[in-house]
This record gives structure tokens, C-alpha cells and sequence, in this order.
């Protein structure tokens, strides 16, 4: 990923990220919604983190779950959180560099797109994706879509502050500050969704599918219909489907 890439500094704040509303409510739902669909089957959590996806993972059955993650300190935490279940192992390595003697039949892969370090390291990165993929395997991918707006254009506070004043361009950087206490700074790269369905075609992925947005009842009933409105309107967070 980014070489300036670090969040080993970040990682006991990260976590914190995990109980956003738009996390807990579209991002766990999106997936699940997808997962309701498949035969339980070992899973691939690229880009871990803590676990946030490996806790729903192991939940719904697609075990045993093996997390990567470059970060020591996340997979520090990730092993922490499920060191009591055996179901879970968390390997560091640059997801560029992990390699398996059998692909895997789902894959999840959390924000991973967006720490390319440009167009050419996006493609390159796809193709090695799918050298981890199962023929007959899914892999659900989370992008961050906040590049596709400048900061006038979103007057909400669910998802994270944006600085950038206008819509950027495939390898432009941005920064984003996520609402949690204190609030922490990120910053991410941008690419347009079609340059990311144009390098998963060239990976040789043939159904590309960018899942259409919708939020877990709890969500609606905690925080009410109106708060997700420009969520929906002006999404800021993908989930792609891919499969050979």
C-alpha cells in the first residue's frame, strides 16, 4: 500500500471507529446482506484492522477466518479481541505480499482500495486479489467514495469531515477527519468508481457489481429516517461485488 502508510500510531483509536453509525448500521448490513446469500466457507479478512469484519464473519458461520493485516499493533488488537477463538488467526503482512497455497473461497477487503498509491498500483493490487480468490469465490469490497464530493457539496456528520472543495482525481490524497472522541485524522486516495471497475476487468473479474446502498432497520428505528437521508443521496462509502 501508501509507503507513507502507517497505522500501527492509530490503531487503539481506529478501533473506536467500529461503533459509527454508518459502520455499525451499512457497513456491517451491507455485507451481511451479502453473506445471507452464501454457503458458509473459509474466509480472507484483507486489511483487518481489529477485526470488524472478522467478528461478523465468524458470527455468520465463514470459518475459519484468517485476517492480514501490515499493521502489528491492529493484528496486535485483532488477536486480543478473538484470542479465545480458535476459528481466528491474524497474520501481519502487506496484503501485497501474502500469498496462500489455496485460494479462498470469500474474501473481504475493508478500505483496502483506497491506500493505492496510484491507478497503476490499483491495477496491479487487483490482479493479485484475484490470485487469491477462489474460481468459484465472492469477494466484498468496501470504498470510500468521499472524493467524488467537495466539502460544500455535504452539510452531514455521520460519516466524516472533508476538506478538499472540489471532486478529485484517480491518486489524489485527501484528508478526512472521522467523528469519534477525540476525533481522528485519516487520509485516504481517491478513484473514481469506474477507474476501480476498469482494473478489476483487467484483473479478469467478469461480474463486478456495486451494491446498491440501504441501512439496517436498527439504525433507521436509533437514529431515525432523516439522519441517513444524504447518506443515500450522496453516498460516501461503496461496497463492490466481485467474482470471476
Amino acid at each position: 500500500m501508501k509507503s507513507d502508510l502507517d497505522f500501527n500510531p492509530l490503531a487503539e483509536k481506529y478501533q473506536t471507529t467500529d461503533q459509527l453509525p454508518y459502520r455499525k448500521y451499512m457497513e456491517h448490513w451491507a455485507y451481511r446482506k451479502v453473506l445471507e446469500e452464501l454457503e458458509p466457507c473459509s474466509s480472507l479478512d484483507l486489511a483487518c484492522g481489529a477485526g470488524f469484519y472478522s467478528g461478523l464473519l465468524l458470527e455468520m458461520g465463514f470459518t475459519p477466518v484468517t485476517g492480514v493485516d501490515c499493521s502489528a499493533d491492529m493484528i496486535s488488537l485483532a488477536r486480543q479481541h478473538f484470542v479465545e477463538n480458535k476459528d481466528a488467526q491474524f497474520i501481519q503482512s502487506r496484503i501485497e505480499d501474502f500469498k496462500c497455497e489455496t485460494p479462498f473461497q470469500l474474501i473481504t477487503a475493508g478500505w483496502l482500495l483506497n491506500y493505492c498509491e496510484d491507478t497503476n498500483h490499483l491495477e496491479q493490487l487487483c490482479i493479485h486479489l484475484k490470485s487469491l480468490l477462489s474460481p468459484e469465490g465472492t469477494m466484498i469490497i468496501t470504498v470510500d467514495c468521499q472524493g467524488e464530493y467537495g466539502c460544500n457539496d455535504i452539510t452531514d456528520t455521520a460519516c466524516a469531515r472533508i476538506y478538499h472543495t472540489h471532486p478529485l482525481k484517480d491518486g489524489e490524497s485527501f484528508r478526512m477527519t472521522l467523528p469519534v472522541t477525540p476525533p481522528l485524522d485519516i487520509y485516504a486516495v481517491h478513484f473514481d468508481r469506474a477507474t476501480i471497475t476498469q482494473a478489476m476487468q483487467k484483473a479478469g473479474f467478469s461480474e463486478i457489481e456495486w451494491l446498491p446502498l440501504a441501512i439496517d432497520p436498527k439504525g433507521i428505528e436509533t437514529l431515525g429516517k432523516e439522519s441517513w437521508q444524504q447518506m443515500i443521496t450522496k453516498p460516501r462509502i461503496g461496497f463492490l461485488k466481485v467474482a470471476y
